[in-house]
C-alpha cells in the first residue's frame, strides 16, 4: 500500500487534516443514530477510512491513532452479514468514539488548534492576583477600558491574519475545483498498460496511485467507467503521479465519473 510521509504544513498533510474533519462530521451523523441515509453514511465513512490508510504521518502519536481508529473501523465494517444499524450503533459505541477522539487530539499538532483571548469580568479580575498586578502595571486604565483594548487588539491583528491568507490564496492562483475520491481506472502509455486508482480529481487532472514499476512522464489515455480521456503524465513521487488532461471535461462527464460517491471537494492549487 502507497502512503503518504508527511509532517506539519505539508500539502499531504493539509489533506490529511481535510480528511480527518471530514470523517468527524460523518461520525456525527452516525451518532444521532438511524435514518433513511444509514446505509450512504457508513459507505462515506467506510471509503474515508480507505484512503486514511495511505497515509503515513512522522507523528508516532498520530500514526498510532490512525491505525487503532482504522482498524476498529474496519472490525466493524468489514463483515457483509452485519445489518446497517448494528453497524451504526456499533460505531456510535464510546469506545469507537474514543479512539476517534483520540485521533482528532492526536492530529492537532499537525493540523493546528486555536485559541482565544478570554475576557474576566471584573469580580472575576479582582479575586485573581495576577491579575492585580497586571492592574498595577496598567497605571490609570480601569479594568473595563484595559479590556477593551486587549479585545481591539485581538479584533486588529486576526483581521491582519485574515488579509495575509486572503492574499496567499489568491497569489497561489488557485482556480479548479479538486474531488477527493477512490475510483479505479486503466491507463495505457506506449510503454505499459496497468490498472490503478485515481484519489483525486477535477475538470483540468487527476492525481493517481502508481503501480511498482515506475512510469515515464509521458502521453497516455486513461480510462474511467467507459469514457477514455487522452492525458499526460507530468509529475510523480514514487507513490503517486499527476496527470493533466488534453482538454478539460466536461461537466456532463464529470459527473458521470464522480458517480462512485465522492468525498468532498476543496479548491486545487
Amino acid at each position: 500500500m502507497a502512503v503518504f510521509l508527511i509532517g506539519t504544513g505539508s500539502p499531504a498533510a493539509a489533506d490529511l487534516c481535510d480528511l480527518i474533519k471530514s470523517i468527524d462530521r460523518i461520525e456525527s451523523r452516525i451518532a444521532t443514530g438511524p435514518t433513511t441515509r444509514t446505509t450512504t453514511t457508513l459507505q462515506q465513512l467506510a471509503d474515508n477510512t480507505d484512503i486514511l490508510k495511505t497515509f503515513f504521518p512522522r507523528n508516532a502519536a498520530l500514526r498510532a491513532a490512525l491505525r487503532d481508529y482504522t482498524a476498529s473501523v474496519d472490525q466493524i465494517m468489514v463483515p457483509t452479514d452485519t445489518p446497517p444499524s448494528v453497524k451504526q450503533a456499533q460505531l456510535a459505541a464510546p469506545e469507537t468514539r474514543r479512539l476517534l477522539q483520540n485521533m482528532l487530539s492526536a492530529s492537532s499538532p499537525v493540523c493546528g488548534t486555536h485559541s482565544y483571548l478570554m475576557l474576566s469580568s471584573p469580580q472575576e479580575s479582582a479575586s485573581n492576583p495576577a491579575d492585580l498586578t497586571t492592574r498595577g502595571i496598567r497605571g490609570g486604565f480601569s479594568a473595563w477600558t484595559a479590556d477593551f483594548l486587549a479585545f481591539a487588539a485581538l479584533l486588529i491583528t486576526t483581521l491582519i491574519t485574515l488579509g495575509g491568507a486572503v492574499y496567499l490564496f489568491r497569489k497561489r492562483g488557485r482556480r479548479t475545483k479538486r474531488i477527493m475520491c477512490n475510483i479505479p481506472v486503466s491507463i495505457r502509455t506506449g510503454a505499459m498498460d496497468f490498472r490503478t486508482r485515481i484519489f483525486d480529481i477535477s475538470s483540468k487532472g487527476a492525481k493517481i496511485k502508481l503501480p511498482d514499476d515506475p512510469v515515464p512522464s509521458q502521453d497516455a489515455t486513461i480510462t474511467i467507467k467507459g469514457i477514455d480521456i487522452p492525458a499526460r503524465i507530468t509529475w510523480q513521487n514514487g507513490h503517486f503521479a499527476g496527470v493533466v488532461f488534453a482538454d478539460p471535461l466536461l461537466p456532463a462527464d464529470l459527473r458521470s465519473i464522480l458517480a462512485a460517491r465522492p468525498i468532498r471537494d476543496h479548491r486545487h492549487a
